[in-house]
């Protein structure tokens, strides 16, 4: 089973990388690849990488600060410092 499987691998490690080394032309490679600075991906508009604030129609944050967000956060990415409005809201 590890002869198998060190086969495997260098069959797929050997048919990337003469895509790499030589595409064929007209037919596009299956690993994708952007380089960064130069060169920006459209991203869909429903794309859900960044969290952002949805805002109210007066202009105001939504969010009451409870803190949620930054609890089930997978990454620990989110971090939340409630605040308190004069009129007794709470805004993050």
């Amino acid at each position: 089973e590890v002869l198998r499987g060190l086969g495997i691998t260098t069959r797929h490690f050997v048919s990337n990388m003469i895509g790499f080394v030589a595409p064929p032309r007209g037919k596009k490679r299956s690993v994708f690849t952007v380089y960064y600075p130069e060169e920006r991906v459209d991203l869909p508009p429903a794309y859900r990488g960044r969290p952002v604030l949805v805002m109210r129609e007066d202009g105001k944050e939504r969010c009451v600060a409870c803190g949620l967000c930054e609890k089930i956060c997978p990454a620990r990415a989110i971090s939340m410092v409630g605040g308190e409005r004069e009129n007794g809201e709470r805004y993050p």
